[in-house]
């Protein structure tokens, strides 16, 4: 399952608060097909990251925590917060998808190029 948690009470929340944030990716992933929950950080939620290998702090401050935490609580380290740069908005979807997901996707992929490729060369 995809968790989307906000945290209201970090000092670099948007003003309008991390909820509305955060409610935008949960419609993202629910949109997508993904079994997704929204809810407030918690302090039980610590540990459940402590445990998946999710580092919440803050590159920006270090005193703080991200505002914004997606992390799927089936794989470790699978998980992006509000500061991750290194994927795009469109791609975040995909990050989460299962390997098996994945592979079918190329797979069609390959037999789409492989046709394409294949009417290219009897010509």
């Amino acid at each position: 399952m995809i968790n989307v948690v906000y945290n209201n009470y970090s000092t670099l929340a948007p003003s309008s608060g991390a909820y509305r944030g955060a409610y935008r990716w949960y419609k993202k992933f629910h949109n997508a097909g993904y079994d997704v929950r929204i809810r407030k950080l918690e302090e039980n939620d610590l540990k459940v990251f402590s445990e998946l290998e999710i580092d919440i702090r803050s590159q920006v401050n270090s005193h703080s925590l991200c505002w914004l935490i997606i992390y799927d609580d089936k794989q470790k380290r699978k998980y992006i917060t509000n500061e991750s740069r290194e994927i795009s908005f469109e791609d975040v979807v995909g990050l989460f998808r299962t390997r098996q997901e994945r592979r079918v996707e190329m797979q069609e992929i390959l037999a789409r190029l492989h046709a394409t490729c294949s009417l290219a060369s009897s010509k």
